[in-house]
């Protein structure tokens, strides 16, 4: 085993929803923050997290990382030996015998061994200290490298050698003149064949408890070697990292004859290397990167930036680097990609996004950007006409085309993709307001259009009808529209509960029929069940046959909008960011299991 393997009700209110909308509707179609980075420049990136003294570590310090099988994290500092297990940091009491830790490492059998800087190496095992020390043959207390080989014996290095634990629990030294004497600093394997490194700058090869090689970084390359990490995918083949910005990768049999000399600037001291996923990642004395497709990749603009000594892939794909001055590090891969990122966006505030084809149409603050299936900006006439408009809703119809509801002095604008044309509904030719926030195609191609003055209908092109006040509609700022059963349209207001709107009578629905709240920001027809989801300014319901029910359960309030996918969940926008529920537990309404999608995820 390798031992670095390793987020005043009205208009206040609706500017509050329009910027958190603006975050999620396009899944991150907003610029990275300094927490989440994109190194390859495609819109994938990573969020890091950094652990101190401030934030639960017990210390600013880290030498040593690792994970066992039952997922514990075990952070190895000079104050001791500390646990994590997800959410609470525990340190162990110096009274165990474990103090000043400077080496880590979990074994086949899940035992936890313990390397202390000057009281020798302790195995810890069902919650049980086993410590090694001189009386048991060790020729220094200063244990700075641990290892199992293939057969199960334990490799200890320390300051004054090697010496190993047998699978009876007796330890041996390892008599060789090479290495009796020498500081050693870092233990990897690679099948049978151990490597080593020692504090002078020289590589070493264990086979079958016995010094198989010794090569000298002077006689060598020219110079120290400071970390080795042996190719996975080539035997023989090894990284070494140098004390400057030099990454050399060869044939170790081969005495490195025509390596390759790889740069890591702006990196330097190169202290420990690992392949993760075909990546080569590393850790320097001021900062990490890796290699993306044959080309150095710098991770800028996170936390850890000193002294970064190890790293550890944990059994979720997450990386975690330790510092000797700034404590614990970990970075996630984001599981969503940063559209703006990889467009190379400006900053701006996204309410909507609608594919067509192969475009993406995103709706802003200040116009409307189209772009192709490969985040490059597409220009057209819509995006002329709605230059700095602001933009709430983009649906498109059975037909192709796309309506474009914006909160300007265009109105709501049709746009044909295939002629390349645009049309504009206002006042002038019935639109209820000159503003239009959603629109929904009905089932026989009429489009229902949410205004602040009411509704209308459109059909054949033409508008055919006004919902307003005359036809009972008190409250007008309408915030969404839903086809109901038999024609019936439900109308979602701005404080006034839901309008149903049956040909041209209209009734309402408000907190006596079940609502615990009457501003209404999303209707939603669920695909599978014979019910629509109900979202309120302070509450999640449903609706069947127009009796609603109000969940109590669902662990967040302030929600914005829901999606359904084809595994039964459904996905649920909020303010601190995207919940994923399954839908039978929603319906239960009992405390249920969720996935909870934030920053740590990289929604920035």
């Amino acid at each position: 085993m390798n031992r670095f393997s390793m987020k005043k009700m009205k208009r206040s209110r609706l500017a509050q929803i329009a910027a958190a909308l603006a975050l999620l509707a396009a899944l991150l179609c907003a610029p990275a923050q300094a927490v989440t980075v994109d190194p390859t420049g495609q819109g994938v990136g990573f969020t890091s997290i950094l652990y101190d003294n401030s934030n639960g570590l017990p210390t600013s310090e880290a030498n040593a990382i690792v994970q066992t099988a039952e997922g514990f994290i075990w952070i190895g500092s000079y104050s001791g030996l500390i646990r994590y297990d997800g959410n609470t940091f525990y340190s162990y009491d110096a009274s165990t015998g474990v103090a000043s830790v400077v080496s880590l490492y979990a074994d086949s059998q899940n035992r936890l061994w313990i390397g202390t800087n000057d009281s020798g190496v302790a195995c810890m095992q069902d919650a049980q200290f086993r410590f090694y020390n001189q009386d048991d043959g060790l020729a220094s207390l200063s244990v700075r490298a641990i290892i199992e080989d293939d057969a199960g014996n334990v490799l200890l290095g320390t300051t004054m050698g090697i010496a190993y634990v047998d699978t009876e629990g007796v330890l041996h030294p390892i008599n060789d003149a090479l290495v009796n004497r020498e500081y050693i600093c870092e233990f990897v394997s690679s099948g049978s064949v151990i490597y080593g490194v020692t504090n002078s700058g020289d590589i070493f090869t264990v086979e079958n408890l016995r010094v198989s090689g010794y090569y000298s970084g002077e006689e060598l390359l020219g110079k120290a070697i400071n970390t080795i990490c042996p190719d996975p995918e080539n035997d023989g083949f090894v990284y070494l990292g140098m004390l400057d910005s030099e990454v050399i990768y060869g044939d170790l049999t081969k005495s490195m004859a025509g390596a390759k000399h790889l740069s890591v600037e702006p990196h330097t001291t190169i202290n420990a290397i690992c392949v993760v996923n075909g990546d080569v990642w590393l850790c320097a004395d001021n900062g990490v990167g890796f290699f993306h497709n044959g080309t150095y990749v710098p991770i800028l603009n996170v936390p850890l930036t000193n002294s970064i000594d190890h790293m550890m892939l944990d059994y979720e794909e997450n990386l975690w680097f330790t510092s000797s001055r700034q404590g614990v590090m970990k970075i996630v891969q984001n599981r969503f990609t940063d559209v703006s990122a990889a467009a190379d966006l400006p900053t701006l505030v996204v309410n909507t996004t609608c594919r067509s084809g192969e475009n993406l149409y995103v709706g802003t603050d200040t116009g409307l950007i189209v772009l192709d299936g490969k985040y490059n900006r597409v220009y057209n006439s819509a995006t002329e006409l709605l230059d700095a408009s602001r933009i709430r809703c983009i649906r498109a119809d059975r037909t192709g085309k796309l309506w474009i509801c914006t909160y300007s002095a265009n109105g709501l604008v049709r746009y044909d993709p295939k002629r390349d044309e645009c049309y504009r509904y206002d006042l002038s030719n019935g639109l209820a307001a000159n503003r239009a926030r959603m629109i929904t195609e009905l089932s026989d191609g009429r489009i229902a259009v949410a205004t602040p003055g009411g509704m209308n209908l459109i059909e054949n092109g033409e508008i055919v009808a006004t919902y307003n006040g005359v036809q009972g509609i008190s409250n007008l700022e309408i915030l969404c529209i839903e086809e109901g059963p038999d024609g019936r349209i439900y109308l979602g207001s701005d404080g006034d509960g839901i309008y149903v709107v049956d040909g041209t009578k209209v009734s309402r629905l408000g907190i006596e029929d079940g609502l615990r709240s009457e501003v209404i920001l999303r209707l939603k027809k669920d695909p599978e069940e014979d019910l629509y989801w109900i979202i309120t300014s302070n509450s999640i319901s449903y609706m069947r046959d127009e009796q609603i029910t109000t969940l109590h359960n669902f662990p967040y309030a302030n929600n914005f909008d829901l999606y359904f996918d084809e595994y039964g969940q459904i996905w649920v926008l909020s303010s601190n960011g995207i919940y994923v529920v399954k839908r039978s537990d929603m319906l239960a309404d009992t405390p249920f299991a969720y996935t909870h999608y934030d920053a740590k995820f990289g929604l920035s």
